[in-house]
């Protein structure tokens, strides 16, 4: 596990509890939050929410009366999405189930199967008040009632940059002194934009009073080139096109007293940056 990410998991328990179990309707179910799941959907469970300046950490419970031996892994394009506007916050990483292209090997079969997976997405405005878990059948999820747990996090939004190949939305930044981190979601625009990896000697931030450039450090959610991330493009329905998100970590730009800075790599560009 990354290591800037420690401070945020380690302090989310997995929740335990019974779950209703009514195959014929959606289940209004209470806990951790009020939230719906849809009647065919035996398999996922909210377990419990986490909110902190700097992500969003969601529990689920896996549970399978019978598991077959094979893999699996968590899609992409999981994502919470806010219910009154559309936007996704697409998922960064899974513990326990590992975000694609890693798996998980079932070397056997097993029964009676009820396996904690924890999902870290990126922080949430506070207007936020419901959304769905896209892919796990969760939905009007009351994350509103959920607080966030208060740090000293700086966090900024930003819009859209496209290219040819896809749009790459800078979501937040966030600098806690030590670390600036930049949330990304990345949509395909075209079936030669679905393989994305990051060149970590040519990933920087740029300062743009002084021209110095601060190197990556880490990343999150994302393969280093040469490998590849695939992120399907739908070539009938572009808007159903799959969105990943990840993360990187830089210096702290407040650290350095950066005022305004660029972010870039590659055929990537987002300029004007500012904490």
């Amino acid at each position: 596990m990354k290591q800037f990410l420690f401070a945020i998991i380690s302090l989310v328990a997995f929740a335990q509890g019974a779950f209703a179990q009514d195959f014929f309707d959606d289940k209004k179910i209470a806990d951790p939050v009020p939230h719906m799941s849809k009647y065919d959907n035996d398999y996922w469970h909210l377990g419990d929410i986490t909110r902190y300046g700097q992500a969003t950490v969601v529990t689920v419970i896996y549970t399978d009366p019978y598991r077959s031996p094979g893999y699996t892994n968590m899609s992409v394009n999981t994502a919470l999405v806010d219910q009154a506007t559309g936007r996704r916050y697409p998922l960064i990483y899974s513990d326990g189930f590992p975000k694609e292209p890693e798996r998980y090997v079932f070397e056997k079969e097993m029964t009676n199967l009820r396996m904690p997976v924890q999902l870290v997405f990126g922080p949430l405005p506070e207007n936020v008040k419901e959304v769905r878990l896209d892919n796990l059948g969760l939905y009007d999820i009351e994350i509103g009632r959920v607080p966030v747990m208060p740090d000293s996090s700086v966090t900024r939004l930003f819009e859209n940059k496209k290219n040819k190949e896809g749009t790459l939305r800078l979501d937040a930044v966030i600098d806690n002194g030590t670390n600036t981190l930049l949330y990304f979601s990345y949509t395909p625009a075209s079936s030669s934009g679905q393989k994305i990896s990051i060149n970590k000697s040519k990933s920087v931030l740029k300062d743009r009073a002084t021209g110095k450039t601060y190197p990556l450090n880490d990343f999150l959610g994302i393969t280093e080139t040469p490998q590849t991330t695939f992120v399907t493009y739908d070539n009938i329905r572009p808007e159903y096109s799959e969105t990943a998100g990840f993360l990187l970590s830089f210096p702290s730009m407040s650290a350095a007293g950066v005022k305004s800075f660029d972010y870039s790599e590659g055929n990537w560009l987002i300029e004007d940056i500012s904490l």
